[in-house]
């Protein structure tokens, strides 16, 4: 029985391992609009229709949305295995300030990046973001 705990654990950690990895490598491929974001018990999506996300390889984040640039940074990381994105637009107000967060991945496919962040303090507010490919 303990020899089935430890593969399953192992297990599980390359899973984590291999999401951030392929998180990185899938969100760098095309442009991503948010097509859900979901913060304070309330949906933002709209604040960011018309927007066309591009992740860079030098971990530039770029939203565009035909006049506009707000560019930032994103990162990939782990927080108690679980694998995250790190976004944060520094200088900009809102919606933009509001993405500036780590957020745990939560769905992950070549077309739809699923994430959540849960509030802290005590808090049981979960914020939502998705991103799908255009």
């Amino acid at each position: 029985m303990s020899i089935a705990i430890a593969l399953t654990s192992c297990k599980e950690e390359k899973i984590n391992t291999m999401t951030n990895e392929n998180t990185s490598k899938i969100i760098q491929d095309g442009s991503w609009n948010v097509t859900y974001f979901f913060q304070s018990n309330t949906n933002h999506t709209s604040d960011f229709t018309g927007y066309d996300f591009s992740f860079g390889s030098n971990n530039t984040v770029t939203a565009f949305d035909g006049s506009n640039i707000v560019t930032g940074t994103w990162a990939t990381g782990t927080d108690d295995d679980d694998p995250k994105l790190i976004l944060m637009f520094s200088g900009f107000s809102s919606p933009f300030d509001q993405l500036s967060d780590d957020w745990k991945v939560i769905e992950l496919t070549s077309t739809k990046l699923r994430l959540d962040d849960e509030s802290g303090s005590g808090s049981s507010d979960t914020d939502y973001l998705t991103f799908e490919r255009n």
